[in-house]
């Protein structure tokens, strides 16, 4: 279990780093707001997931 969980941090840390990188660059140029509401809802339901992982 603490593998698992720390396993987990280690992919939301990664996770984190990318959606840093990678799309807010893309975000400034685009300003889509479906864009954003859509990766919002997607970074709740990588969350939910790993919620639903860990217990």
């Amino acid at each position: 279990q603490p593998i698992r969980t720390m396993f987990s941090d280690v992919i939301n840390l990664y996770c984190h780093q990318l959606y840093m990188r990678i799309l807010c660059p893309v975000l400034l140029q685009v300003r889509g707001w479906p864009f954003v509401a859509f990766l919002m809802a997607l970074n709740t339901t990588h969350q939910t997931v790993n919620r639903s992982l860990s217990q």
